[in-house]
């Protein structure tokens, strides 16, 4: 059982300054989201503030392109009640550290 407390769990890939989190049940009935063929007019759409789309979040990272890291807060029952990705790095010490997998759980 995962300890209480925050974890660093994975990194983020970014290539459109963008984050989308979804349950990826609901991209099958988007062809827009995974087809592309209507990507250009999905794009179209997009402001560059959170937005709901499709059951899920979409917002900018207003950094750019890259990769970003995602941590998981867990409480006393081993249960996650917060996911968080920060759209930067404290320092290329910690990227190494946390990619190596030193604070990993």
């Amino acid at each position: 059982m995962t300890k209480k407390g925050t974890y660093f769990v994975g990194e983020v890939g970014v290539d459109s300054g963008m984050i989308l989190m979804i349950d990826p049940c609901y991209i099958k009935h988007m062809p827009d989201l995974h087809d592309d063929k209507d990507w250009q007019q999905f794009c179209k759409g997009i402001t560059f503030e959170p937005q709901e789309i499709g059951g899920g979040l979409m917002t900018p990272n207003h950094i750019g392109d890259g990769g970003f890291p995602v941590y998981a807060t867990y409480n006393s029952d081993g249960g996650i009640t917060k996911i968080e990705i920060r759209f930067h790095w404290t320092t290329d010490v910690d990227r190494e550290k946390e990619m190596k997998g030193a604070d990993r759980i």
